[in-house]
């Protein structure tokens, strides 16, 4: 179950960078530079 707990959390943490780089202005990436 560790294992699966693991690849859970990288995942979540790549599907929120993926998340940033499409849409910059949303969410907790609004006080990016990329927004501006």
């Amino acid at each position: 179950a560790k294992e699966r707990r693991i690849v859970n959390a990288i995942f979540a943490m790549f599907w929120t960078l993926l998340q940033w780089e499409m849409y910059p202005c949303n969410g907790a990436a609004k006080g990016d530079k990329k927004c501006v």
